[in-house]
């Protein structure tokens, strides 16, 4: 225990355990759901009803999905763009903003909600001191995709922190992306044209083209 004490008094071994197990709501949402791998299965294979399979089988699979890209900093660059990508679809579901469903396929089907004003929150603050501090939420800016909490800690006072980097302390109802995109969907062509009376159809003389052969 006393060991442990004193690795946490180290400002990488903070950092290491901030990346390691603290997740946003917005982000919990977003690694807690099936990997990349497993949601690039099912699109190619969607027959496949097992994970028990042979290394022969895993082998062939792996074949066929192509080769893998390599650790890089373009790949991580990718992945943080893919990342951030995702992040902006869930604030847009989160306010209800229009969104096509060929758009948000890559997201898992249950969606955290924008957090409430008097919300418990665990957030990572930089100053005047850097560390996870509880806290409450006392309001919500869209805008710039962050909150505004005051902390419980005596001296913190209140300050501006992102999205992507508070938890809810209270449990939170999640809302489903099929029903937030149903309720966005238009109206189809035919509904809309419904009660318009088709023209009536006009007889026309063919018109016939020559076939030119290049």
């Amino acid at each position: 225990g006393k060991s442990l004490k004193n690795l946490l008094k180290l400002s990488k071994a903070h950092k290491w355990c901030y990346n390691e197990w603290f997740y946003s709501n917005i982000d919990k949402a977003l690694f807690d759901g099936d990997s990349e791998f497993v949601l690039c299965l099912k699109e190619s294979f969607p027959g496949l009803k097992t994970r028990k399979l042979t290394r022969f089988q895993w082998g062939l699979l792996r074949r066929l999905m192509g080769r893998p890209r390599r650790c890089s900093a373009t790949f991580f660059e990718e992945e943080r763009n893919v990342l951030k990508d995702k992040r902006q679809k869930i604030r847009s579901l989160q306010q209800k903003k229009t969104i096509d469903l060929e758009l948000v396929k890559d997201l898992p089907e249950e969606i955290p909600p924008l957090l409430v004003v008097g919300t418990s929150v665990t957030a990572f603050l930089r100053n005047p001191q850097r560390g996870l501090f509880t806290g409450r939420i006392e309001a919500v800016d869209t805008a710039n995709k962050r909150y505004r909490i005051t902390f419980d800690r005596p001296g913190l006072g209140t300050h501006y922190i992102d999205d992507t980097e508070v938890l809810s302390e209270e449990p939170v109802e999640s809302i489903f992306k099929s029903s937030l995109v149903a309720k966005q969907r238009p109206r189809s062509s035919s509904s809309l044209f419904s009660n318009v009376t088709p023209p009536r159809s006009v007889r026309q003389t063919p018109h016939f083209t020559a076939t030119v052969r290049k």
